[in-house]
């Protein structure tokens, strides 16, 4: 639980614009409110252009790796923007 709550913390540093709560170690809020199977997106211009394979085992890192440097190169003149967590 430690763990979960030091990166709320680090996420709640960074002044998001909405609340930030943290599960329990029992996932209930994961279990109730449907938040199971991580999904990786990309999302331009608020539109999801690539959905990933319901995960963890289903979603590949490559594979949006890939797709983000197929689509940089498609755009010349594109700015990423990265940020760590």
């Amino acid at each position: 639980m430690t763990e979960r709550l030091e990166a709320a913390q680090m996420l709640v540093e960074a002044h998001p614009s909405c609340p930030v709560w943290v599960d329990t170690m029992q996932n209930q809020a994961n279990f109730l409110y449907g938040g199971l199977y991580e999904r990786l997106y990309v999302l331009l211009n608020g539109r999801v252009v690539y959905a990933g394979e319901r995960g963890p085992q289903g979603y590949s890192l490559e594979e949006v790796a890939n797709w983000l440097s197929t689509y940089r190169y498609s755009m010349p003149n594109l700015s990423l923007e990265t940020f760590e967590t």
